[in-house]
C-alpha cells in the first residue's frame, strides 16, 4: 500500500506547489484531488488525474491557485477517496 503525506512549497519564482510524498510500497494514482477547508469545500485541484507516485518517492505539481486557510486534501488514491495527511514540507 502507498503512505502519503503533502505538504506545499514555493519556488523561487513564486509559484506555489503541491508535494505528495510516498513512503509506502505501493504507488499511489491520483485522481480527483480538492481541497477541503473548515467547514466548506476549496477548490479542486484537478477533476481528472493528477498523477502517479511511486514507491518510495515524490511528485511536485504547480498549483493553478493557493489552497484555502487550513485545507485538508481529499483524492481518489487508486479508485478510492480518502483525505491525505499532511506532512512536513
Amino acid at each position: 500500500e502507498p503512505d502519503l503525506r503533502w505538504s506545499v512549497d514555493r519556488s523561487p519564482d513564486g509559484r506555489q506547489h503541491l508535494v505528495v510524498r510516498n513512503t509506502g510500497a505501493g504507488h499511489a494514482r491520483l485522481t480527483a484531488v480538492r481541497w477541503q477547508a473548515p467547514g466548506r469545500d476549496g477548490p479542486v485541484v484537478t477533476p481528472g488525474l493528477l498523477g502517479y507516485v511511486l514507491p518510495y518517492s515524490q511528485r511536485r505539481w504547480v498549483l493553478d491557485q493557493p489552497p484555502p486557510a487550513k485545507p485538508e486534501l481529499l483524492a481518489t488514491i487508486n479508485g478510492r477517496e480518502a483525505p491525505l495527511p499532511r506532512g512536513e514540507p
